[in-house]
């Protein structure tokens, strides 16, 4: 509307809309004309769109940086598994059964192989997918404990009563 509204007109809304505020009363509003009351609407929309876009800017900032540091506690914790596996490896009593051997297992394509037939760059994936879901699922559990200790520090029963 402003836009359309003379210098002069939108200066004597701009005075009508300060008299407004400076009463301090809000409902004085009811006794100003439809212009002033629509002037004040459209300013009060534009000023509440601009503070959701910030909070909207504000929101994905902090989901990028916590995805980040996820993702960087995920590899970290990916690379600590791999150390286990292999510790954990050098010290299995090497028995290939038949029986083992004859069982298969999935590589991370949904292909099923045995263990007999796999391959070492078969064995390779499907222990590195197992590697990547224990430090997925290790990552969750660390997150599950930050909420523990926020709602326990906040003496709060849900993480929804932190708001």
């Amino acid at each position: 509307m402003s836009m359309t509204l003379s210098k002069s007109r939108l200066v004597d809304l701009n005075e009508r809309i300060s008299a407004v505020v400076s009463s301090g009363i809000p409902e004085s509003i009811t006794q100003e004309s439809d212009a002033v009351i629509e002037e004040c609407a459209r300013r009060y929309i534009a000023s509440q769109s601009k503070l959701r876009d910030r909070a909207d800017g504000r929101s994905r900032e902090a989901t990028a940086k916590f995805n980040d540091a996820v993702g960087g506690a995920k590899a970290r914790m990916r690379a600590k598994a791999n150390l286990i596996t292999t510790e954990l490896a050098h010290s299995l009593r090497r028995e290939w059964s038949a029986e083992l051997l004859a069982g298969t297992f999935s590589l991370p394509n949904g292909e099923r192989v045995t263990w007999a037939g796999a391959t070492s760059a078969q064995h390779d994936l499907r222990a590195s997918q197992l590697e990547g879901l224990a430090a997925g699922d290790l990552a969750a559990a660390a997150i599950h404990r930050a909420a523990i200790d926020d709602l326990r520090s906040a003496a709060v029963a849900t993480l929804g009563e932190l708001r």
